[in-house]
């Protein structure tokens, strides 16, 4: 079983140190803002070309992961949904989403782009956190232990 260990919030992902696993919220009504423009480039206009062919609208979490040959490596686009039913109850059920996603991939660490978004900034940062918090819980009071397999 793994756990995501670390996970950082960034206004603006740094390119010079290497990510393996980055979220990136769209919402379901609008077209890449300017931090999800830059991610794009990042990583060759593969987010716009999915855009264009609709393989990814957006809808709320809605997920989709993307395998990259750059930084970041893996770029998981989470859907927020329409843009005017943005509330923090969204932001907090697609990082839950995101957390939930990167376990599953067995990532320890992950960084989640800033939700571009008109909610004030301190209720987005706690709706954000709150939702990976929930998004890390994982019952195993009643599970075997995992085999070791060394």
């Amino acid at each position: 079983m793994s756990y995501v260990k670390q996970i950082k919030h960034v206004a603006k992902p740094d390119y010079a140190k290497p990510m393996e696993f980055l979220a990136v919220g769209l919402f379901q009504d609008k077209g890449l803002g300017a931090s999800q423009g830059e991610v794009d480039k990042a990583v060759g206009g593969l987010i716009a070309a999915v855009l264009k062919r609709k393989d990814f609208k957006g809808k709320k979490n809605e997920i989709l992961m993307l395998h990259t040959t750059g930084n970041p490596a893996k770029v998981v686009l989470v859907g927020l949904g329409e843009e005017k039913k943005f509330a923090s109850e969204v932001a907090r059920q697609a990082t839950g989403k995101v957390v939930q996603v990167a376990r599953k991939h067995n990532q320890t660490s992950c960084s989640v782009l800033k939700f571009e978004s008109t909610l004030p900034e301190e209720e987005l940062i706690q709706a954000m956190a709150e939702g990976l918090i929930l998004g890390s819980y994982q019952f195993t009071e009643h599970k075997k232990p995992e085999k070791d397999t060394r």
